[in-house]
């Protein structure tokens, strides 16, 4: 049984490293910010039907990938300074 469960477990992490790899690439594979080529997270622009806690991560990829104008690539420092600092990143693309 945990045998089962384990490989359950690894297929899906497979698949989410594949998902992520997608859309890194579909990005660019760059903070849009800084440049940075690292891991990349992907920031709430406009709010989709899949925000909030608690989805999953496999959902989460399908929303950024059908919905690539709500996200905006950047790595964990700038997200971190955006959500700290409380920059609309929204306004600032509108604005220019």
């Amino acid at each position: 049984m945990q045998k089962l469960l384990f490989k359950k477990m690894n297929k899906r992490n497979q698949l989410q490293k594949i998902y992520r790899k997608k859309l890194e690439k579909s990005f660019g594979g760059f903070c849009w910010l800084c440049l940075e080529t690292g891991k990349i997270q992907f920031h709430h622009l406009r709010e989709t039907k899949l925000t909030g806690n608690g989805r999953g991560r496999k959902e989460r990829y399908y929303d950024i990938l059908n919905n690539p104008e709500c996200y905006f690539p950047i790595c964990k420092e700038c997200h971190d300074f955006i959500h700290h600092s409380g920059i609309d990143l929204l306004k600032i693309f509108t604005f220019l």
